[in-house]
C-alpha cells in the first residue's frame, strides 16, 4: 500500500521508503517513524497522542512517552521538508494530538498502481476580503468575552469591551497578541510566560502557524494571577478555521 502526496512524494509503507520523483531524492524511514507516518495518513483529520503512543510503541513492546513521540514527529517533519518542502504537512493540535494540513492532496494507491481513492483533498478557497477577516476575528473576541464574563463577571467584560488585540512578539510561525496593555518593563517576563505555556502544550512554532491570543492578570508571581491562552491556526491571513483554548488559571 502506497500514498502519494501532492502528486510527487511517494510513501511505500512496506519498504518504509519516501521518494520524490521530481528531484530523485529517497529516504528510508525507521520502523517507528514509518508506523507513525502510517497512522497520521490513516487519520488525516486528527489522531490523539494516546492512540499514537499505543499503536506505534506500546503494541510493539516499546516504551511509550511523549518525548519519544515529539522527537519522531520532529524527525518526520524534517524529512518531509527535505524531500518535498512539506514543512507544514503535520500540524499540532494542542491538548489533543496531530492532524494533516488539509491543503495537501493525499492519494492512497493499491497494488499495480491503481488509485484506491483520495485520502485528503486540497481545498481551494477564495481570498478572504477584509470584511470576512475582520468578522472572523470579531466573532472570536466575542466568544472570549462570553467565556470570561461567565467566569469572572462584568469586571472582565468592561475591561475587554473596547480591546483590540496587539501584536507583542513574533517567534517563527507563532504571533503573540495581547488582549491587555502590558507595561514595557513587564513585556519580557510576559513573553517568557507565554512561550513556556506554548512549549508545555506541545505547540511547535517551527512548523505550525498560530496567532496566540493571551491575557495575564496581576503580578507575574502573584498567586491570584489567572491566565488565558487561545491559539488560532492562521493559514488564511487571519480568517481563522480552528481555535483552541489551552489554559485558564
Amino acid at each position: 500500500m502506497n500514498y502519494i502526496i501532492n502528486g510527487s512524494l511517494l510513501f511505500d509503507t512496506e519498504e518504509h521508503l519516501l521518494s520524490n520523483e521530481q528531484n530523485n531524492k529517497t529516504l528510508t524511514l525507521s520502523a517507528i517513524s514509518s508506523r507513525l507516518f502510517c497512522e497520521l495518513l490513516k487519520n488525516p483529520a486528527g489522531v490523539t497522542r494516546e492512540h499514537l503512543l499505543n499503536v506505534v510503541w506500546s503494541e510493539h513492546g516499546l516504551t511509550a512517552s511523549n518525548n519519544n513521540l515529539n522527537n519522531h514527529i520532529s524527525i518526520l517533519r524534517k524529512h518531509l521538508e527535505e524531500l518535498a518542502g512539506l514543512h507544514d504537512l503535520i500540524k499540532t493540535v494542542p491538548k489533543k494530538g496531530f492532524a494533516l494540513n488539509r491543503k495537501h492532496l493525499i492519494v492512497l494507491v493499491e497494488e499495480e498502481g491503481q488509485s484506491a481513492g483520495v485520502v485528503q483533498g486540497s481545498t481551494v478557497k477564495e481570498k478572504s476580503s477584509f470584511r470576512s477577516i475582520y468578522m472572523s476575528l470579531a466573532l472570536f473576541i466575542v466568544a472570549l468575552l462570553a467565556l470570561f464574563t461567565s467566569l469572572y463577571g462584568d469586571k472582565i467584560h468592561s475591561l475587554f469591551a473596547n480591546t483590540q488585540p496587539k501584536t507583542l512578539y513574533k517567534y517563527k510561525g507563532c504571533v503573540l497578541k495581547t488582549l491587555r496593555e502590558i507595561p514595557e518593563k513587564k513585556r519580557e517576563a510576559s513573553i517568557a510566560i507565554i512561550m513556556e505555556m506554548i512549549s508545555k502544550n506541545g505547540v511547535d512554532c517551527e512548523y505550525d502557524r498560530y496567532d496566540v491570543f493571551f491575557y495575564l492578570s496581576g503580578e507575574e508571581q502573584s498567586a491570584n494571577q489567572f491566565r488565558m491562552l487561545s491559539l488560532c491556526r492562521n493559514e488564511h491571513g487571519g480568517n481563522y478555521d480552528h481555535c483552541y483554548s489551552i489554559k485558564v488559571v
